[in-house]
């Protein structure tokens, strides 16, 4: 899979995040809109717009999205047309939002792929928020202290972010970054409490 996603996805710089309707790749050495950093306060990217009436959806990165999606909040973007975003309106559960400077569904759709943030300075890391980098090459064992490998990578995907854990034996186990299945993060380990067979199988 490593191999495909090189092969279609990276362009020697970055990896694209995806082709707009015109072939235009988002994320890529042509196009700043959407790239991917390694910044723990990139916190949610456009998906699309939704309805009519400037209302866009979001893929969200963080546990915790009520904190920051708030009406009044301003983000910082990626876009250096549009550097900066107020949230006029937020439905929560869907997590659909609406900027007061955007009206209308084309105006919408052509935040697809925009990353949304917020400086550091400005609003505090919550305790359980943490740098992709400083999750890599941290310890992974279970709430009973046995060792399951390290953390080789974090995934960031639509739905759910994935903990890519590398066992002794060099397979590659896939974890969703969920309280359920990852209790605790700590200075000096990652706990996973996995189901039954995650890491006894074949490469997740």
């Amino acid at each position: 899979m490593a191999v495909a996603v090189d092969s279609a996805a990276w362009d020697g710089q970055w990896y694209r995040r995806l082709l707009l309707s015109n072939g235009r790749p988002v994320g890529s050495a042509d196009n700043a809109q959407g790239r991917i950093y390694l910044n723990a306060q990139s916190w949610a990217v456009v998906a699309g717009a939704h309805g009519l009436k400037g209302h866009v959806r979001l893929v969200l990165r963080t546990d915790d999205p009520g904190l920051r999606l708030q009406p009044g909040v301003v983000l910082d973007t990626d876009d250096p047309d549009l550097p900066e975003l107020t949230l006029a309106e937020v439905r929560h559960g869907s997590w659909q939002v609406r900027f007061e400077e955007v009206s209308g569904r084309d105006a919408a759709e052509a935040l697809r792929g925009t990353e949304l943030s917020i400086e550091t300075d400005e609003w505090e890391s919550a305790d359980d928020e943490w740098y992709d980098h400083e999750l890599v090459g941290r310890p992974a064992h279970t709430p009973a202290g046995e060792m399951l490998g390290e953390v080789a990578a974090v995934e960031h995907g639509a739905a759910q972010d994935l903990l890519v854990i590398r066992t002794p034996d060099g397979r590659d186990v896939r974890v969703p970054f969920v309280v359920a299945l990852v209790p605790a993060v700590t200075a000096d380990r990652v706990t996973i409490d996995p189901p039954g067979g995650l890491f006894d199988g074949e490469e997740a």
